[in-house]
């Protein structure tokens, strides 16, 4: 019993002690939270609208070039069956496919330039993210600062990023002249 006797008369000095271990945290916590300049509140609200624009942008745009890879893919199969079919002594047929094959070639150069183009938007947006995150996210502003910003700079404030999916470069592969039929 004495045991318990000498933990609950301690009880109160370890609860105290604890308490203020939390203050002295949450007040440092607090410290590195300087509320955002109007400027720089303008600046996050900006990075926010850009953000939630160009983020639905290049997904949309990458999407679409996935549709886009598998149509060159599936013509280029074509392309080889037809040419594995024919005979080698049909040289009208032979020309009709060197030209296709010539033309599919030079859409998939097409393609690479907007895959290129995708990359840099994707680099480019996923450091304006990091920038936020860095800059922006979680520190508070005040509410005066806000109501001066223009209404869709306070409505990006307000929606966040919780929602925005942010695309990775990982998602955008270019396709070479040889894998779509090109020797």
């Amino acid at each position: 019993m004495r045991k318990w006797d000498a933990m609950n008369s301690q009880s109160p000095f370890v609860i105290a002690a604890a308490v203020a271990v939390c203050s002295v945290l949450s007040a440092a916590q607090a410290g590195d939270a300087v509320p955002l300049s109007a400027d720089e509140l303008a600046r996050c609200a900006s990075q926010v609208q850009q953000l939630r624009t160009e983020s639905a942008r290049l997904l949309g745009d990458n999407a679409r070039l996935d549709v886009q890879r598998a149509s060159i893919f599936d013509r280029r199969r074509q392309i080889d069956a037809e040419a594995a079919a024919q005979s080698r002594d049909d040289l009208a047929k032979g020309m009709g496919l060197s030209e296709r094959r010539q033309g599919l070639n030079a859409e998939v150069t097409s393609f690479n330039a907007r895959i290129d183009q995708i990359r840099r938007d994707i680099a480019a947006i996923n450091q304006t993210k990091l920038d936020y995150e860095q800059s922006c996210a979680q520190r508070p502003y005040r509410r005066r600062d806000l109501e001066q910003l223009p209404q869709a700079a306070q409505d990006a404030m307000r929606a966040g990023l919780a929602d925005v999916e942010v695309p990775y470069i990982e998602n955008a592969t270019t396709v070479s002249t040889e894998a779509a039929g090109g020797k």
